[in-house]
C-alpha cells in the first residue's frame, strides 16, 4: 500500500491541471515514437483527452522546443501535417524554455555553440581561424535551413527574451545573428516579412546599430 500511494504521488506530482483545464504531463512525449501513425494518435488522444499539447519534460521543453534542440526537425514536420489532419490541435510553436529562449534562438544558439565559446574568451588568433574554418561554414549554412523552416512553421522572430541575456544584451533571434556574425542567415531573416528590423529590448540598441 505504501508503494502504491508513493506512486500515486508521483503521478500527481508529475501532471498539473494548466488554467484552461489540460493536463501537464510528460506522457505527451511518447507520441513522439508514431507521429506518423494517425491511429496511434487517435487512440493516445481518446486515452488522454485532456493531456496538454504543449506539456514540458524536466528541461522544460515542449515537443516543438525538444524537437528543435535536438534537430529533429522530421518531428515538426509530423507534428505540423497532425494538426492540418485535425488529431492534433494548440501546438504552441512559439513556446519559450526555462532561460526564456524560443525556438529560432535555441537553434541558433545550437549551431553557433563553438561561436559563443570563442566570443567568450579572448585567443583572437583561434577565433580568425574558426571564422575561416570549413566548420564554421557548415554551422552558418545549417542555420539558415533551421531558420527558414522555423520561420515557415510560424516561430515569432520578433521575440524579445526578457528573462535571459545573450552576450550582455535581451535580444531578439535576429540580434543573436548579428552577435555570431552570421551574415546568411541575417539575410535569410531580413527576407522574411515577418521581422520587424527596428525591434529590440528598450536596454538594448536597435539591430542596425549592432550591425
Amino acid at each position: 500500500d505504501t508503494e502504491n500511494n508513493t506512486d500515486k504521488t508521483e503521478e500527481i506530482n508529475n501532471e498539473n491541471i494548466t488554467n484552461n483545464g489540460k493536463i501537464q504531463s510528460e506522457k505527451i512525449f511518447e507520441i513522439e515514437d508514431f507521429l506518423d501513425n494517425s491511429m496511434l494518435l487517435e487512440e493516445f488522444f481518446k486515452l488522454n483527452p485532456n493531456i496538454d499539447i504543449n506539456s514540458k519534460n524536466k528541461n522544460g521543453d515542449t515537443l516543438v522546443l525538444k524537437a528543435i534542440r535536438e534537430r529533429n526537425y522530421h518531428i515538426l514536420y509530423k507534428l505540423q501535417q497532425r494538426e492540418k489532419d485535425g488529431i492534433i490541435s494548440g501546438v504552441d510553436w512559439n513556446a519559450v524554455d526555462a532561460d526564456g529562449k524560443n525556438g529560432l534562438m535555441i537553434a541558433i544558439e545550437r549551431n553557433h555553440s563553438r561561436d559563443i565559446e570563442y566570443l567568450n574568451g579572448n585567443d583572437y588568433e583561434r577565433v580568425y581561424n574558426y571564422k575561416k574554418s570549413y566548420e564554421k561554414k557548415s554551422n552558418d549554412k545549417n542555420t539558415v535551413y533551421d531558420i527558414n523552416d522555423l520561420l515557415e512553421l510560424g516561430v515569432n522572430p520578433n521575440y524579445i527574451n526578457n528573462k535571459t541575456k545573450f552576450q550582455n544584451f535581451y535580444c531578439t533571434p535576429l540580434q543573436e545573428l548579428i552577435i555570431v556574425s552570421n551574415k546568411a542567415a541575417v539575410d535569410a531573416m531580413l527576407e522574411s516579412p515577418k521581422t520587424d528590423v527596428n525591434l529590440s529590448h528598450p536596454d538594448t540598441p536597435p539591430p542596425i546599430f549592432m550591425m
